[in-house]
């Protein structure tokens, strides 16, 4: 609990066997019950001699994104680290930007349900939801309520107009090089990323929609 006075509670591990050189290896599964984050002692009691002491710490859990930079509908990898094992993500406890992020195994989306190994880590790849450019909170609720964050830069596209200056009839060149990408769960009734022409999916020249 919040105490000002810390605690340790001993939870015995095991025995090892010392060499002729008194060398010793010991392997062990960290207590389940070991409050997460902790600062914990590892304990080794000889049978004669004084009491060994070393400093062991269990850290918060901890979310990563990469790249660090990506467009919307970009694919970017999310890593958790810290859980317990054999944990499954659910589906609406990530978020990106505020918006819930579509994650593999949920509503038609391709894959397994991610699920951490025996170390408590797991990495999974999902995409970047449509948002406005700059850097975007990518949030992670645990079960239990802890909430554990990165942040990701989404990149703003650039449009180019060749020539830069024409007279009213004159037909111009637009680009754009850096479009979200199309994929086959992308909007559009082709599977790729349309312009509409519709509400806010428009190719406008001073207002006007063209």
């Amino acid at each position: 609990g919040d105490t000002s006075t810390p605690y340790f509670v001993l939870i015995i591990l095991g025995t090892a066997l010392v060499d002729n050189a008194g060398r010793f290896d010991f392997e062990f599964d960290i207590p389940k019950n070991a409050r997460v984050p902790s600062s914990n002692q590892i304990l080794a009691t000889p049978r004669f001699g004084d009491l060994l002491k070393v400093p062991h710490a269990v850290p918060s859990p901890k979310i990563t994104v990469s790249p660090q930079t990506a467009f919307a509908g970009d694919e970017i990898q999310i890593t958790l680290v810290g859980l317990g094992s054999n944990y499954t993500i659910s589906a609406g406890s990530l978020k990106i930007g505020g918006i819930r992020a579509r994650m593999p195994g949920y509503f038609g989306m391709p894959g397994d349900k991610p699920k951490t190994d025996s170390a408590g880590s797991v990495t999974f790849t999902t995409r970047v939801p449509s948002l406005t450019a700059g850097e975007q909170t990518i949030a992670f609720t645990h079960a239990a309520g802890e909430a554990m964050t990165d942040s990701l830069t989404v990149k703003e596209g650039s449009l180019q107009v060749v020539p830069v200056s024409a007279v009213p009839g004159q037909t111009i060149f637009v680009r754009s090089r850096d479009f979200s990408p199309s994929s086959a769960d992308a909007p559009g009734s082709s599977g790729d990323h349309e312009i509409s022409g519709e509400r806010e999916s428009v190719v406008q020249i001073g207002g006007a929609n063209i």
